[in-house]
């Protein structure tokens, strides 16, 4: 995954994703729509109680998406991504139900 710029987005409408943030612009009060190229849907995770824990030391499992493109709407937070939260949700193979 690249590495340049990555988040951890919750949005209200679609829950928590990370990927490599490629734009952002408003999209109501308090909330932002996102851009992002790679992004994978956390569905859940173990390891962190909170988005700022996942985005700051990642999740010990979980099940997680595949990448795709996304356009997310309705973020209420955009975290950077630490390099060891960026490594643990690596080494997560991506979830298929």
């Amino acid at each position: 995954m690249n590495r340049a710029k990555q988040v951890v987005v919750r949005s209200s409408q679609s829950g928590v994703w990370i990927g490599v943030l490629a734009s952002s612009e408003p999209d109501g009060p308090g909330t932002v729509r996102v851009a992002l190229t790679g992004a994978r849907r956390i569905w859940s995770w173990q390891g962190a109680g909170s988005c700022s824990g996942l985005a700051a030391y990642g999740p010990r499992s979980g099940r997680i998406a595949p990448p795709i493109e996304a356009v997310i709407g309705g973020c209420c937070e955009v975290l950077t991504a630490t390099s060891e939260a960026i490594a643990a949700i690596e080494q997560i193979a991506e979830w298929r139900p």
